[in-house]
Parts: C-alpha cells; structure tokens; sequence
C-alpha cells in the first residue's frame, strides 16, 4: 500500500505539472529588439539639389556669430563671410572653426579677399580659373618676419628691428 501512495503521489505531480499557467514573456530589452528589426540605413545620405538655393551674408562682429553661420551651412545655404570688423586673432578663429565645420558636412570654401571668404554646402560646388586659384593660393612672407612674431607686436618700423623676436637674434 505504500508504494501505491508513492506512485499516486508521483502522477499528481505529473498531472499538476502539466496545467502550469502561462504568464505572459517580459522583454528586458525591447529597444535592442527594436533596434534588430530595422533595416539598417547609410548614416550619410546624398544631399538633395534644390532648385532655390539661398546664399546667405555675414558681416560678423565677434567669434560668437559663428554657430550662426554654421546652423546657415548645415541648413544647405551658401555663406559668404566679410571679416572687415573683425579683430585679426577673432577673424582668423572665425575661419578656421568656420572652414572646419563646413569640411564636417563635406563642403567647400574659398578667399574672394583678404576678408571675404565664401563657404558652400555639399550640393553647391564652386569653380575658379586655375590662374585664379593659383596667384590666390601664391602669398608672400618677409624673411624678416618669424612665424612667433605675433607675440611680439611692434608700433614702428624702427622698433621692430630693436624689439625683433628672441627667436630670430643670433
């Protein structure tokens, strides 16, 4: 009699095993399953061409403009940037951040002057003359002058012979 309880006991368990109820799957991650399902896409699309491209005009006083000029080149506009009322430290700044945004977002650049400069977007391509571009490309540097002289600004002529960077004296 006792190993009939055994057994009986060992078919309840068999039998109450098989009515589990079913609770419901918990996805922990559902933005990984969500991030599987989607095709993937080139992180960098081709640019559009549009037919009414804007070209935009700055005239800027301080560096702080130039996320302005930045939010018009991301926008697709052309820009054209005169440095006239600029200090030359801000203005070469401006550049420099100016040109390497537009190099982010594969544009172009180009000095018209000595303090105008023109950024394009990736849909605009800008074209020179090569005799242009090389005579724009050709400036010339005194030999009197060291590249640190910027250190050292001189008033006059006549001082900056006497007050000559410490680099250049023998």
């Amino acid at each position: 009699m006792s190993d009939d309880v055994k057994t009986n006991t060992a078919d309840t368990n068999k039998v109450s095993n098989n009515h589990q109820i079913k609770k419901p799957v918990v996805d922990l991650f559902p933005a990984l399953t969500d991030k599987r399902m989607l095709a993937m896409q080139p992180v960098r699309q081709q640019p559009q061409v549009r037919m009414n491209t804007q070209i935009s005009i700055f005239s800027p006083v301080s560096f702080e403009e130039a996320l302005e000029i930045v939010e018009c080149l991301r926008g697709r506009a052309a820009t054209t940037i005169s440095l006239e009322n600029m200090k030359k430290m801000d203005a070469s700044r401006l550049v420099d951040f100016v040109a390497g945004a537009s190099a982010a977002l594969d544009g172009d650049f180009h000095k018209l002057s000595d303090q105008v400069y023109i950024f394009c977007p990736s849909n605009i391509k800008i074209t020179a003359d090569a005799k242009e571009e090389k005579e724009a490309s050709q400036t010339t540097i005194p030999d009197d002058i060291g590249a640190l002289d910027f250190l050292y600004p001189a008033a006059t002529a006549g001082e900056a012979q006497t007050a000559a960077s410490p680099w250049l004296r023998h």
